[in-house]
């Protein structure tokens, strides 16, 4: 279960980029 949530949460930080 923390694999999956760390894929997420890597997208969802690199959608929230400011960059």
């Amino acid at each position: 279960m923390e694999k999956r949530n760390s894929t997420v949460y890597t997208i969802l930080r690199s959608l929230k980029k400011p960059t």
